[in-house]
């Protein structure tokens, strides 16, 4: 009779121990659970878990400011997103293209616009692979050097800088282009450089022969003795 009362003892201790544990669990062990679950969904871009715990402790707490932070994440992204289509919607409307980079050594990239693609014959992921995502690569070599010169000493002296240099495209093609950008200031505090560029390898063409010919006249000029001068016939 004594060992039954023991072993009546034991069970009993051992069922207290066992509710113990579940309502332990279901106090602390599931919430932690379900709260690591929330963290790691929302680490991976999905905030559709939300963990509702609305007991007055710690874990209550936790689980209010975790989907305080997700709706705040949810919004600020809403926000980029909204921000990032107007920006795509203005600069559709412009000739030529718009990039904006990070006024680091190279200019590393921070957007492209379609139409700048297109200036200069490439895709995104090829600007990336090709060009290392830079602005200093996707520059005519020989054109390097003097062009981030020139921006480095115009952003020395204020906001704004104009440049002309070449790109070459896919097909070996060299073009020039008119390039104005703008220091600004970013969210995160950086200084990024906003720029519009233009194709303008038809006005450089019309000006390189322009050049030429008024050099074969002053060769022409040099060279005779003769008497040349200009008549106008309709005015004269």
């Amino acid at each position: 009779q004594a060992l039954i009362s023991t072993g009546w003892a034991v069970g009993a201790l051992a069922l207290a121990f066992l509710v113990m544990y579940l309502v332990l669990s279901r106090q602390f062990s599931y919430p932690l659970v379900r709260l690591s679950e929330s963290i790691r969904r929302m680490r991976q871009g999905d905030y559709s878990d939300r963990y509702v715990y609305n007991k007055p402790n710690e874990f209550g707490e936790i689980s209010t400011a975790l989907g305080e932070l997700m709706d705040a994440v949810q919004t600020k992204q809403a926000q980029l997103t909204e921000s990032n289509r107007d920006l795509e919607a203005l600069t559709a409307n412009i000739p030529g293209g718009v990039h904006r980079c990070l006024a680091d050594e190279y200019g590393t990239f921070d957007y492209v616009s379609e139409g700048y693609l297109k200036l200069i014959g490439y895709t995104q992921s090829q600007l990336e692979r090709v060009f290392h995502n830079q602005f200093y690569y996707t520059i005519y070599e020989k054109d390097r050097e003097q062009t981030m010169r020139r921006l480095r000493e115009q952003l020395e002296a204020g906001d704004e800088a104009e440049l002309e240099y070449r790109l070459v495209r896919p097909d070996g093609t060299v073009i020039w282009v008119y390039d104005k950008g703008r220091r600004v200031r970013g969210s995160k505090g950086e200084d990024l450089i906003y720029c519009v560029l233009l194709d303008v390898t038809g006005s450089k063409k019309a000006q390189e022969e322009l050049r030429a010919n008024e050099e074969r006249l002053r060769i022409i000029l040099d060279q005779t003795e003769d008497i040349i001068f200009e008549w106008h016939l309709l005015e004269d």
